[in-house]
């Protein structure tokens, strides 16, 4: 969404019509699964096969244990379960590991990003595996 902030985008979505979009709640958990994920993966993993792991911090430094790393999520701020008087966000996941990187918000922003089967619309080049 480039510069546009979501308060901005809520905006645009009000002046156009979309009260529906403009007006919804934010998303706090994971939109494919019905209940918090975290009750899900201890419902439905077996007890044991997730370890507890450990939180570092970007330059390596280790900051606390956590319950593993299939319960965090890329840009998770909340229920990390630590207090680091400071906003923290999950940056990276390393599960061969069972690591997971906390940075500061600023650390998240990328410039670039990894495409794979990809598609262009209304123009004539599209990629799904073919060439």
């Amino acid at each position: 969404m480039g510069e546009l902030t979501k308060t901005r985008v809520r905006q645009i979505a009000e002046e156009r019509g979309f009260q529906k979009a403009a007006h919804k709640r934010d998303s706090l958990g994971v939109c494919f699964c019905p209940m918090d994920y975290r009750t899900f993966l201890r419902r439905e993993v077996p007890e044991g096969n997730i370890q507890p792991g450990k939180f570092f911090d970007e330059m390596g430094d280790f900051i606390a244990r956590n319950e593993g790393y299939p319960f965090y999520t890329i840009g998770q701020r909340r229920g990390l379960g630590i207090d680091l008087n400071r906003a923290v966000f999950v940056k990276e996941i390393i599960p061969e590991e069972n690591k997971v990187i906390l940075s500061d918000l600023k650390a998240l922003e990328k410039t670039e990003m990894r495409l794979k089967e990809w598609n262009i619309t209304n123009l004539t080049c599209c990629w799904a595996g073919r060439t």
